[in-house]
């Protein structure tokens, strides 16, 4: 990478970071250059804590590389920088895909676009610029998809496969009850049954496992779920501790995981009956409006002219000419 480039690599890499708690510059640039010369993307995204200006002591730095091709059986990686040590999450993709994916709602692809910088570009390979002029036009084409519908019914079944699992984890002829087990799936029926029920009403969330924030967002929605609303905000900030760190490092969970299990138990089972009813019935809502949409599209389109025959008689061989003008 030649000075210039370097500058302005550092320039980019400065407006995308400033916040209240920036990461180090040299660091950072550090980490940018390591993956340009391992991947030698098109584009690259800087996405995470490091561009939202709260990068602590401990954070990794996030990027996403966006290329023309990629292999598709691999997606992403986790590298330490083997001078600074800095650990370094990446994502990447190519456009065709990541286009497909940024609609995507409540999806880390999702949130990077909404959220992430570029840093980089190669010359003539401004994807990220291209992906949101088309998305403009795309938007209301996308809003519905094959994808979006398939997302909203696989948060719904997997709402009701944790709330099995939770109950397999404690159930009475087990010998030694996993409580803690138990409340991670508890979080995560919570979690699937509410982003299950935002993306069937047609809206998009952030990249989230805070169970209040996607509380507030279904309500605002109009999902109102009594038993999860009678939850206090101190006992879902332990719960959704279970979707980060408690979810690997029990000692970050609750202090009595039977009592939180047993106390948010009924609202995983309330949002398992609310999804199983409400998700089939949004989405057959969204499609007859989408076909309705469509038909509506059909009928004010113009009419095309009648085609005249030029010469000889109907049905004969001579040419037609499709012009309403002779």
């Amino acid at each position: 990478m030649t000075a210039t480039e370097r500058a302005a690599l550092t320039d980019a890499l400065t407006a995308a970071s400033a916040g209240p708690h920036p990461p180090p510059i040299d660091r950072l640039r550090a980490a940018a250059e390591y993956v340009i010369r391992r991947v030698k993307p098109d584009q690259l995204i800087l996405f995470g804590s490091a561009s939202r200006g709260d990068f602590r002591a401990g954070s990794d730095f996030d990027f996403f590389a966006l290329k023309a091709r990629i292999d598709r059986r691999e997606t992403s990686a986790r590298w330490t920088h083997p001078d600074t040590g800095d650990e370094i999450d990446l994502v990447f993709d190519d456009a065709e895909h990541a286009m497909v994916r940024r609609w995507l709602a409540g999806t880390v692809r999702a949130s990077i676009f909404a959220d992430g910088a570029t840093v980089f570009a190669a010359p003539e390979r401004d994807i990220v610029e291209t992906l949101r002029d088309q998305g403009i036009e795309l938007e209301n084409r996308m809003a519905w998809s094959k994808f979006e519908l398939g997302k909203a019914v696989d948060m719904a079944l997997r709402c009701e496969s944790r709330l099995s699992n939770a109950d397999d984890c404690v159930r009475s002829n087990r010998k030694h009850k996993d409580w803690h087990t138990a409340c991670q799936n508890i979080q995560e029926c919570l979690e699937k049954g509410l982003k299950a029920l935002i993306i069937a009403h047609g809206r998009r969330f952030e990249h989230e496992h805070d169970i209040r924030k996607l509380r507030t967002a279904a309500a605002e929605a109009g999902e109102k779920i009594e038993s999860l609303n009678a939850l206090s905000d101190e006992t879902l900030e332990v719960l959704s501790k279970y979707g980060t760190k408690a979810g690997y490092d029990a000692d970050e969970g609750a202090k009595d995981p039977e009592k939180l299990f047993r106390e948010c138990r009924p609202a995983a089972e309330e949002m398992v009956n609310r999804t199983r009813e409400r998700v089939p019935e949004l989405l057959d809502a969204r499609d007859r409006e989408r076909r309705a949409a469509q038909k509506t599209a059909i009928e004010d389109a113009p009419s095309r002219p009648e085609p005249q025959v030029v010469g000889g008689k109907p049905g004969s061989d001579r040419r037609l000419n499709r012009s309403s003008t002779p």
